[in-house]
């Protein structure tokens, strides 16, 4: 059963899972960050203080691991929340559903001298339903999307009552990350065996929206190589496409194969 019409409490906390810390922890002074632009949901060109155009997503996929999502910048009642990210789930191992393996999401900066720090905590988040962009959540904090997460969302916001099951919850619900502060500049994402180390056996880091659309204005603008080559047109920087075409180029590949 669809859930179009689903009008719930969505609490801004939720279930923390038993990860413990993977990554090198943070602490120091940002070097870059993403710009603070002024931007409406149906605006179809930003530019920020300096005139670069901005690219508002960006492509974020583990090819060899069935994950394939996109980054967009987050509106709620038409007003952009600039610490916060859409995360459209296109596809999500099925080994995650099944409750083999788990997801969680890392904060990374740039640091004096180009260096750049991933946070040991994983970025907290709220599921969104695709079609009535209700947020739903629960008591405790979200950070790891799992099978048991899933379960307990069920669970605690009655979905089962709507058809909702671990199998076909995230075929309606997205991810909106919080705490995405404008001093992050990109998001690593990791797989874990549920039963094994907290090692990830997967990952993959993506920019966080917005960003110069076209690659060779973000490298001028004093960022590390670590995220430049993150630029999902950085093989294009010099094929001489115009700006509007680099982010015409970027929107495409978001919208692929969605």
């Amino acid at each position: 059963m669809k859930f179009y019409n689903l009008i719930l409490l969505g609490l801004i906390l939720g279930f923390t899972a038993s990860c413990g810390s993977h990554l090198s922890d943070s602490g120091n002074t940002s070097f870059e960050s993403r710009a603070d632009i002024n931007v409406n949901e149906d605006d179809e060109e930003v530019y920020d203080a300096s005139g670069a155009l901005q690219a508002l997503c960006a492509p974020l996929k583990m090819n060899n691991v069935n994950f394939d999502s996109q980054l967009e910048l987050y509106f709620k009642n038409g007003v952009n929340i600039p610490d916060q990210i859409y995360l459209r789930l296109k596809e999500v191992p099925a080994d995650v559903v099944s409750g083999l393996k788990y997801i969680q999401f890392f904060k990374q900066y740039e640091v004096s001298g180009g260096g750049v720090m991933t946070e040991s905590s994983p970025v907290e988040f709220v599921f969104l339903h695709k079609n009535s962009r209700t947020e739903v959540s629960m008591n405790t904090t979200i950070n790891s999307l799992s099978k048991g997460v899933i379960e307990q969302v069920i669970s605690h916001n009655s979905l089962n009552n709507y058809g909702y099951t671990t199998a076909n919850f995230l075929d309606d619900f997205d991810i909106v990350l919080r705490g995405l502060d404008l001093k992050y500049e990109s998001l690593l994402t990791a797989l874990y065996e549920s039963s094994g180390s907290n090692v990830a056996i997967a990952n993959q880091a993506a920019l966080l929206p917005s960003y110069p659309a076209d690659p060779n204005v973000y490298e001028k603008a004093d960022n590390s190589s670590y995220m430049i080559n993150l630029h999902p047109m950085i093989g294009r920087k010099g094929s001489g496409l115009s700006e509007q075409m680099f982010k015409s180029e970027i929107e495409s590949a978001c919208l692929q194969p969605y």
